[in-house]
């Protein structure tokens, strides 16, 4: 995507952010940067993470990883899980658009004309300057803030520890925000 097509997407999930719409819950397909995704590290030892997209919050991102967990809990055909090794991160990015012209610069044709020996008039059909105020918005910038959360599980069956999630409460409990649709 160009930088510019780039600018007006970040541009248009900010303000929806902004504006109190909720980030989706989805996997993270390939290609994409935002998503949850799972790794099994032994029979019942798995490391789930959740990165979120430019409008979800920290309390979302954490939500939809105990969401995801419980979801792989469950398929795994365990009860509870425990959380351990629990990272997150915060990324900042600046997003400046810049100055859009009038006008673009473009090949456009041009006449020249001989008067005598030693003299020559230019002419080409009179565009607006590149340097008009007019022609120009100024350029603006904001920051966008992503999150990430990654946590190793253990899970189990049967009696359940103080530490650890039931699952299908977790699931029941989350269960409306993973159901928006995708954007």
């Amino acid at each position: 995507m160009l930088a510019s097509g780039r600018a007006a997407v970040l541009a248009l999930l900010f303000a929806l952010g902004v504006s109190g719409c909720a980030s989706v819950y989805h996997a993270r397909d390939r290609g994409s940067e935002d998503g949850y995704s799972e790794r099994q590290l032994e029979a019942t030892r798995w490391r789930v993470e959740y990165v979120g997209d430019e409008i979800a919050s920290r309390e979302q991102v954490d939500n939809f990883l105990l969401l995801r967990a419980a979801e792989v809990t469950l398929a795994s055909g365990y009860e509870w899980f425990t959380p351990s090794e629990h990272e997150s991160e915060a990324q900042e990015e600046l997003v400046v658009t810049g100055a859009r012209r009038e006008h673009p610069a473009v090949w456009r044709p041009m006449w020249r004309e001989r008067h005598g020996r030693f003299h020559w008039t230019d002419w080409m059909e009179p565009v607006a300057s590149p340097h008009d105020e007019e022609a120009e918005a100024a350029p603006r910038s904001y920051t966008v803030q992503r999150y990430a959360a990654r946590e190793e599980i253990l899970l189990g069956r049967g009696q359940r520890p103080d530490e650890a999630f039931d699952a299908q409460s977790v699931i029941t409990r989350l269960a409306p925000e993973r159901q928006r649709t995708r954007r």
